[in-house]
């Protein structure tokens, strides 16, 4: 999917040169479309997302937190987790676009611990290839372009960015919404 269908996506579900927190973003058409869609996809996911969830606990000997509840109208799904090994602590998000199909994996290092560089740079290599493929065996989904997270969609506006500022991952991964 090329930048071009992800903009004119973006523009089937986002009200144009519309400030969030209006009375006329909430009762845009858009706005109502996404709503719907959002909770359409919700629902056929909740099986495949619960297994996905089942899946990275297994493959990681941990607890995997579902973020996704804390926003109803969130545009995408959204759970991280925490790897250790060696006393190096990590935490790993991963979301899932409910308009797209793709998901982004995010890694941070919370504590070096007794693994040395090299060491801390397999581990999250390893994190990240375990977790791509767990994911694309439970969704039918590829890793979204990195080349295209930051471009900035025209026309629209978010909770955190004016209009012309908001970028193709916030629309498509934000883990918050603005209203509706």
């Amino acid at each position: 999917m090329d930048a071009l269908h992800l903009y004119s996506l973006v523009r089937k579900y986002y009200p144009m040169d519309v400030s969030p927190f209006t009375i006329e973003f909430d009762q845009s058409l858009e706005t109502k479309m996404l709503n719907e869609h959002i909770h359409q996809e919700r629902n056929k996911l909740k099986g495949k997302w619960k297994n996905l969830m089942d899946d990275i606990e297994k493959t990681f000997s941990v607890a995997v937190t579902d973020n996704t509840g804390m926003v109803n109208n969130s545009p995408c799904l959204y759970f991280s987790f925490h790897p250790t090994r060696n006393g190096y602590l990590g935490k790993l998000h991963v979301w899932i676009s409910l308009l797209v199909p793709y998901f982004l994996i995010e890694i941070f290092q919370y504590k070096e611990g007794q693994l040395n560089t090299d060491e801390i740079f397999a581990f999250q290599s390893e994190i990240l290839h375990k977790t791509i493929n767990t994911v694309i065996q439970n969704f039918d989904m590829e890793l979204f372009p990195t080349e295209l997270l930051n471009a900035p969609v025209p026309g629209i506006e978010l909770q955190d960015s004016k209009n012309g500022e908001a970028t193709l991952r916030e629309v498509l991964f934000a883990d918050y919404i603005a209203h509706f």
